[in-house]
């Protein structure tokens, strides 16, 4: 079976497609740098006090804070350069950041649902309260990931396909039907240009 996946033209049904990928991008790194911040901040204040587990918790935090950070600096850069070979890196690490978060969310409900089912049948009730919320926010996370990438995605083809032209030929059956022809422009050719 095969299905389309869909190229909307639009972010958010309102913005043009660049911009508002610039603007998620924005945001995004102004919340990364903000947790960050927090993150580094929580771990100073509460270091001599924490486990050898919370240095490994906190440094692994840290870490994939940093690499997100650093690939959606990639998605700015490929947005306002117009570069689809640099959207493309952030556009695999997207679908590569999707799958991980769906085994850690399974991974994470699984385990509570064990939990809950074989050693704790009494607190069902109450562990159900932690549960729900989690995975609430985690459809809601992964569903506004998956448009994102469906976004970018189609940025992405949008900037690959821009210099390429076709054409077809149907006056004679005995030429080939189809011409495609790639451009790609230097920066000093563009100045030339009057």
């Amino acid at each position: 079976m095969r299905c389309e996946i869909p190229i909307p033209i639009r972010c958010c049904f309102c913005f043009p497609l660049r911009y508002g990928l610039l603007v998620w991008a924005y945001v995004k790194q102004i919340f990364s740098l903000l947790f960050l911040a927090f993150i580094i901040f929580k771990f100073c204040m509460d270091s001599r006090r924490m486990p050898i587990g919370g240095y490994v918790v906190v440094s692994a935090t840290i870490t994939l804070t940093i690499l997100d950070i650093v690939f959606h600096v990639f998605l700015i850069i490929s947005a306002h350069t117009k570069n689809y070979r640099i959207m493309r890196i952030f556009y695999r690490y997207s679908i590569a950041l999707l799958c991980v978060n769906l085994s850690a969310m399974a991974l994470y409900i699984g385990g509570w649902v064990v939990f809950i089912i074989f050693f704790e049948p009494i607190f069902f009730r109450l562990l159900w309260s932690i549960i729900l919320p989690a995975l609430g926010t985690s459809v809601i996370m992964l569903l506004i990931q998956g448009y994102l990438i469906i976004l970018v995605r189609s940025e992405f083809l949008k900037l690959k396909n821009i210099s390429q032209f076709e054409f077809v030929n149907n006056a004679s059956a005995n030429a080939e039907g189809k011409c495609s022809a790639n451009i790609e422009f230097e920066k000093g050719m563009e100045e030339n240009v009057p």
